[in-house]
């Protein structure tokens, strides 16, 4: 039976993992990281800035309560699978119970998206005086999000002063509980902060929104379905049957496509073979972070979203019904 840790911190609201295991290796005081990744998951290194960790039911099975509900909560509180859980491409019951199972795919469906641990400092001061301590929040940890959805205020991976970058590969942070490494500076005292553009905040609230929605894995069929329901909704095509490609070269038209390549990592390549069409026959062909941006464009709210893929969940639901029903009707 694995060794039960003396304590780990409770989890602040919408704080992501890798600040809660930072805020455990400064409180136990151990003299590295390592010994931290070893405490927690057996390991030297631990990628636990990954959106869901693959050794995260190591940490689990230490802590109190069952393995298998601190590994649901976990992820469910404390990394961004959430987000992308309705766009994983096919309804599957593994994707909820392990969500681990998924974590291959998606990565590879937003490449080098998660690089740099991202902070707004006006949420820092607010959270030092209100609450324990400030914190890394999750929504900010959002792949080409910028804004934070509360603020507006632009957000920051590096120190204000010297540039030095919050993230180092394999550490964990110091940041902002003990001064920058490399000039000492404590961040707390750093209040100049920049505005966002109306579109980065559009689209951070959105993602918000989605992150803490709690919505299960759609069927592929209905998500692409709605998606092109919205888009013939409010972009104008003269022919009568356009295309998709049609159809998604209108919307990044729409949304600017200078926003689109700064947010989809995908597209940013310019490569056709990596900016994949909005496709019904290969759903999960979609990068993640093109469903959440055209979300955000076609919908506007979560709300919309969640009431446009009930619409057609119902409707394809009944339509099943009623074939069943014409096929038990005699002649």
């Amino acid at each position: 039976m694995a060794h039960q840790l003396p304590f780990f911190p409770a989890s602040l609201p919408d704080e992501t993992l890798v600040s809660r295991i930072s805020r455990f290796h400064l409180l136990c005081g151990n003299a590295t990281d390592q010994l931290t990744f070893r405490d927690l998951f057996d390991r030297d290194i631990s990628a636990v800035d990954l959106i869901v960790p693959a050794n995260l039911d190591v940490l689990a099975d230490r802590l109190p309560g069952t393995p298998t509900g601190n590994t649901k909560n976990l992820i469910r509180t404390n990394t961004l699978f959430p987000l992308f859980r309705p766009f994983l491409g096919r309804v599957d019951r593994r994707a909820d119970l392990r969500p681990d199972l998924d974590l291959g795919r998606t990565l590879r469906q937003i490449v080098d998206a998660i690089n740099d641990a991202k902070l707004c400092l006006k949420c820092l001061h607010e959270d030092k005086a209100s609450g324990p301590c400030a914190y890394w929040h999750r929504a900010h940890q959002i792949p080409g999000l910028t804004a934070c959805w509360r603020h507006g205020t632009k957000l920051i991976s590096c120190c204000p002063n010297c540039s030095y970058p919050f993230q180092v590969k394999n550490r964990l942070l110091t940041v902002p509980w003990l001064p920058c490494r490399r000039c000492g500076m404590d961040l707390t005292s750093w209040t100049a902060s920049s505005s966002a553009t109306e579109k980065e905040l559009c689209f951070a609230r959105y993602a918000y929104e989605l992150l803490h929605a709690n919505i299960p894995t759609i069927d592929p069929y209905c998500l692409v379905t709605v998606y092109e329901r919205a888009i013939l909704d409010r972009i104008s095509i003269r022919k009568s049957f356009p295309t998709m490609k049609e159809l998604e070269s209108k919307l990044i038209v729409a949304i600017g496509r200078d926003f689109v390549r700064s947010v989809d990592t995908g597209h940013s390549t310019k490569c056709a073979r990596f900016w994949r069409r909005l496709d019904r026959s290969h759903p999960a062909h979609i990068p993640i972070m093109s469903y959440v941006l055209y979300g955000m464009h076609l919908f506007t709210t979560v709300e919309r979203f969640q009431a446009a893929v009930d619409a057609v969940i119902a409707k394809v639901s009944n339509a099943r019904i009623s074939r069943f029903r014409d096929e038990l009707l005699p002649s």
